[in-house]
């Protein structure tokens, strides 16, 4: 590798300490050394500011006091470092162990194929099963297959070294994700709306459709990702979790107009149930809808249709 584009490496921490100081360990034993790492905690109520200033001392700390979700945390990372020359802006969750070669996979493929957007893939804690390993592909006339998704998850990895390329896919995860800053700052960052779960999908796929930039899978770029480890930590951040995923994923598909409304409430839901969920939210509030799944779908599914996006359940008060 001839060029070392600078990377600047964005880490949100959300009460959970102890998975952000393992994560920037394990990429500061990284290969490719041209990076700097800028930590920002998301409006934590444990001890977690506390923690990461005595351990992490030496690296950029930004204390949010508001937590402004996944898109939004993180592009306090890119606001600070947007003019300090920085090329290339990563994305790793802080629940996520990077493989040492990470990033130089990455750049490597940035290197190559220039300003379009870089995922890897992600590996259950058991450092073998495949979470994700690209999300939507394309089929052979170079159209998205919306049939399948993540067609990898849960193989092995060591069983499919040789089927895994570096291959142009529908989308990547956002777990670990490349960025050049030039997409940035022609076209915008990731939509803070979504507050979390599926804001990298609808980046990639806007960018595709409004500007022909690509997302790009990188085999050999490996994290090990304990997902949603901080959703862990009562029942109801288990449901907002599920509230979060649902109401987005059908958020994505209307603002890409895969779906009109009325078809979507048709073969998803019904009018009738629609209706009761809009008069339930009324009479008993949203915390009657993190006791099951159900209540908690339709209450997402009521959101998405009636275009209500941003933070709606604020984690913090769940904890």
């Amino acid at each position: 590798m001839n060029r070392q584009p600078q990377v600047l490496i964005s880490v949100l921490n959300w009460n959970n300490a102890a998975d952000t100081i393992n994560c920037v360990r394990s990429i500061q034993k990284q290969d490719y050394k041209d990076y700097s790492i800028v930590v920002i905690d998301n409006a934590s109520v444990d001890n977690s500011l506390f923690v990461l200033r005595k351990e992490l001392s030496g690296i950029e700390l930004i204390a949010s006091k508001v937590n402004h979700g996944y898109a939004g945390g993180n592009r306090l990372g890119w606001e600070w470092g947007k003019d300090k020359g920085f090329e290339l802006f990563w994305i790793v969750n802080n629940d996520a162990e990077v493989k040492p070669d990470c990033l130089a996979k990455l750049v490597e493929a940035y290197l190559k194929y220039g300003n379009n957007l870089y995922g890897g893939i992600s590996l259950e804690p058991d450092n073998e099963t495949i979470s994700f390993a690209g999300g939507f592909e394309f089929d052979h006339s170079k159209t998205i297959d919306f049939k399948t998704y993540n067609k990898y998850s849960g193989k092995k990895i060591s069983e499919l070294k040789e089927g895994l390329t570096l291959r142009e896919v529908g989308d990547v995860n956002g777990a670990n994700m490349l960025i050049p800053a030039e997409i940035i700052k022609k076209y915008g960052y990731l939509d803070t709306r979504f507050f979390m779960y599926a804001e990298e999908l609808d980046y990639c796929f806007k960018l595709r459709r409004d500007h022909n930039i690509s997302s790009f899978l990188v085999p050999g770029a490996i994290v090990i990702h304990n997902a949603s480890a901080s959703f862990k930590k009562s029942p109801e951040l288990k449901f907002i979790g599920i509230y979060y995923s649902f109401r987005n994923w059908h958020f994505f598909q209307l603002n890409h107009q895969w779906k009109k409304r009325i078809d979507l409430i048709r073969s998803e839901f019904s009018f009738l149930k629609l209706f009761i969920t809009f008069v339930q939210s009324i009479i008993f509030g949203k915390n009657y809808f993190l006791k099951n799944v159900e209540r908690t779908t339709s209450l997402a599914f009521l959101h998405a249709i009636t275009g209500k996006s941003g933070k709606y359940y604020e984690p913090n008060e769940y904890l």
